[in-house]
């Protein structure tokens, strides 16, 4: 199986100020599309295909969030049971299911954050950060054994 960054490696990517805006995929909520629009609204960004499959997916995905917090919001959060007890409503799994994938789809796509020029994958994130950490625990250690104070 071909991994994201193996994909992203491959696939051509597209310059939003070089070429027209990627557009809007059709059949698309009102969440989706208020998605799109924040995800496509920086011009300097550069999205390869995977980045825009995985935009579309993430929209979708918006979509049935939005779907789901308004069945809760219409059938309530308490309903009753097969013994007509109370018991809470199905739909709160599902929403936290949904809203953990849709975060994990808008990562995937690998916008960058404040303090970087090109986005990166969550994974290269968190390998940066443990190299991050194990590099500074590597300095305090040796300024640690020269006698200096970290």
């Amino acid at each position: 199986m071909l991994g994201v960054a193996f994909l992203r490696r491959r696939l051509p990517r597209f310059r939003m100020s070089e070429t027209a805006r990627p557009r809007l995929p059709s059949k698309m909520g009102s969440a989706g599309r208020s998605l799109w629009r924040r995800l496509t609204a920086d011009d300097d960004l550069d999205f390869d295909l995977t980045a825009l499959l995985t935009m579309e997916l993430a929209c979708r995905q918006a979509d049935d969030v939005a779907q789901l917090e308004k069945l809760l919001q219409d059938q309530g959060a308490v309903l009753e049971g097969s013994q007509g007890q109370p018991r809470l409503s199905s739909v709160f799994a599902e929403l936290r299911a949904q809203r953990l994938t849709l975060s994990r789809l808008i990562a995937a796509i690998g916008l960058p954050e404040a303090n970087e020029a090109v986005g990166t994958s969550p994974s290269r994130r968190k390998a940066q950060r443990a190299a991050d950490a194990r590099w500074s625990r590597q300095a305090v250690a040796r300024e640690a054994r020269r006698g200096r104070p970290a």
